[in-house]
């Protein structure tokens, strides 16, 4: 595990919204459910904290298509739709963005993060994959990324860094 910070324990309660610090430490905790309307509002409160901050363009972007993905994916993989919790911090440290997102769903494949390679998109038309983009784009856009299973619960690391000409 990476030096990432844990997301709050369930069972403890975190503070939607709840924020401290200057800019450059300001700091989200949430506990949401594993639906879309929930990784919407999730997306846009982290996106609130790295404006506040000052983060550049690029990196909101990055960072929003990122945790769309995530957190979607944990919401149809790991809870198979049942809208589980997810714990989610996110604190600014200089220009750096760095999450830590967990859930008590379903471990990933093997207790491995996917690589994120693409799949092979040489083939037919007919026979093109309908998905199996979403690691390589989880991968592309991070600065780093760690994944553990412990104590029943899937704990994600990212780190986000401003990129030069975005």
């Amino acid at each position: 595990m990476s030096t990432v910070p844990r997301a709050a324990r369930p069972g403890k309660r975190a503070v939607p919204g709840a924020r401290t610090g200057t800019a450059a430490g300001v700091r989200l905790s949430l506990t949401i459910r594993a639906t879309p309307e929930a990784t919407r509002e999730a997306v846009a409160a982290v996106r609130g904290i790295m404006a506040r901050a000052g983060a550049a363009p690029g990196l909101l972007f990055r960072v929003e298509l990122v945790l769309a993905e995530v957190l979607n994916n944990i919401g149809e993989h790991a809870y198979g739709g049942a809208g589980g919790r997810v714990w989610l911090k996110a604190r600014m440290e200089g220009d750096a963005l760095c999450v830590t997102i967990a859930d008590r769903g379903k471990p990933m494949p093997g207790g491995e993060m996917p690589e994120g390679v693409l799949p092979d998109t040489e083939v037919p038309c007919e026979r093109q994959p309908e998905g199996g983009f979403g690691w390589y784009l989880i991968h592309s856009q991070v600065d780093s990324l760690d994944y553990c299973r412990r104590d029943g619960e899937n704990i994600l690391g990212l780190r986000f860094t401003p990129r030069s000409g975005a």
